[in-house]
């Protein structure tokens, strides 16, 4: 979200309305670039779904339904991105037959040393 002309990331939970939202118009039928503004919340509402999907950038961010998210949730993603710049550093070097191994999913669905990571970063980068 956008929050005194810059942008900040927060938990879709903490959005209000009249809060500014990054967003890109992006045409796929022409295959256009798209131009990123800012929109404001007109209004919320809440959407279950069965399943979690926790696709991770080394940007950090991706865009979803035309609004830029963060990648990581249930934490402050600022910090978890911080913790988690090793990783993307092993990952920019490493073959990837060795990264898929590294990035094997556990019964969760979670690779086993993102998994590690986050259990031992919790604590520092939660955000309630």
């Amino acid at each position: 979200m956008m929050k005194d002309d810059a942008m900040d990331m927060v938990m879709a939970k903490k959005i209000k309305i009249g809060d500014f939202l990054v967003v890109c118009d992006v045409d796929v039928d022409t295959d256009s670039e798209g131009t990123i503004t800012t929109e404001p919340v007109v209004s919320i509402e809440t959407i279950q779904g069965k399943g979690i999907y926790n696709p991770f950038t080394k940007e950090g961010t991706i865009f979803v339904n035309g609004i830029l998210a963060s990648c990581y949730s249930g934490v402050k993603p600022s910090l978890a991105h911080n913790a988690l710049a090793p990783f993307r550093a092993l990952y920019s070097v490493t073959p990837k037959v060795v990264m898929d191994a590294i990035m094997t999913p556990n019964e969760g669905g979670i690779p086993h040393v993102l998994d590690a990571a986050f259990n031992v970063l919790e604590p520092v980068v939660a955000e309630h």
